[in-house]
């Protein structure tokens, strides 16, 4: 049984090595192919990591960062790797009240592995009728759920295969949203 959910960020480069960094909330939109998948990261702790971060821009030409998923159960966790993207921009944003950096990136991902799936929690579900051959599914679920483009997902009597899945996580909130195409 799944009694929490944590994130781990990691920014990495071959020549600098991995280094993993406490975020405060992300947005990921997982695709295949061209649609590349993208990752936006926000770090709260700006004093804390500017250096750390600059260093990879200047330094590195292709920094990439890459976001786990650990589920934890007892005293054990099992990790899984969401997704990976190359560094495009890195902000590091000043406030009246707090300071943030505030990394983006994407990159061309394919599912190795596509897994049929059962989502729990289901808190929202839009079936769109274009016509009697075009039928498009997007589904909101809890996040204990591990969902990839071209995975085939069943939740109550539907059941599709996914091209799309949208992770909004933040300190006081969590979903993911998976749709298809039809």
């Amino acid at each position: 049984m799944i009694t929490k959910i944590t994130y781990q960020f990691v920014l990495n480069h071959a020549d600098l090595g991995p280094t993993t960094i406490p975020i405060e909330n992300f947005s990921a939109r997982l695709r295949e192919g061209d649609a590349e998948s993208y990752l936006q990261v926000t770090i709260g702790s700006y004093a804390d990591y500017q250096d750390t971060v600059i260093d990879y821009m200047e330094e590195c030409r292709t920094p990439y960062m890459t976001l786990y998923k650990r589920l934890h159960s007892a005293d054990t966790y099992t990790s899984y790797e969401i997704t990976t993207v190359d560094v495009e921009t890195a902000n590091l944003e000043n406030g009246a009240r707090s300071d943030s950096i505030v990394l983006t990136g994407h990159r061309a991902t394919w599912n190795q592995n596509p897994a049929s799936r059962t989502l729990v929690g289901v808190s929202y579900e839009k079936r769109g009728l274009n016509n009697e051959y075009d039928v498009t599914y997007r589904v909101r679920c809890a996040p204990a759920n591990l969902v990839y483009p071209s995975d085939s997902v069943t939740y109550s009597s539907e059941s599709a295969t996914y091209t799309f899945t949208a992770l909004l996580v933040s300190i006081t909130s969590s979903s993911i949203e998976v749709s298809s195409d039809g």
